[in-house]
């Protein structure tokens, strides 16, 4: 099941959540559950800010970050390397200050 259009779904919370970076493009994703239950993996974080725990990825969706992170969500991060032909080790959980540090903060971009 594909995500909704950002029009129809323009934020997601995700609990349960992780910053993945493939080590093949480099690009982080935001990774977690929906409070349906329903895991998601994200398109790519363009912008970022640690102080909110707020995102915004290639697709114009926002993503809010709630909750505690779930660095060994290993199910979802197998989910992101199958789909992206990937080992399982090239699917890299970082830490919210790398990625913060990687690209511009959310909502001065």
């Amino acid at each position: 099941m594909s995500a909704a259009p950002v029009v129809e779904e323009p934020e997601v919370a995700l609990t349960k959540w992780a910053i993945i970076r493939a080590a093949d493009s480099g690009h982080y994703h935001f990774i977690g559950m929906k409070s349906s239950g329903i895991g998601r993996f994200s398109t790519r974080i363009i912008a970022f800010s640690l102080s909110t725990m707020t995102g915004r990825t290639q697709s114009g969706r926002i993503y809010r970050l709630q909750g505690d992170p779930d660095y060994e969500n290993t199910r979802l991060r197998d989910c992101v390397a199958r789909r992206w032909d990937l080992n399982r080790e090239d699917v890299q959980v970082v830490s919210p200050t790398e990625a913060a540090l990687a690209m511009s903060v959310f909502g001065h971009a």
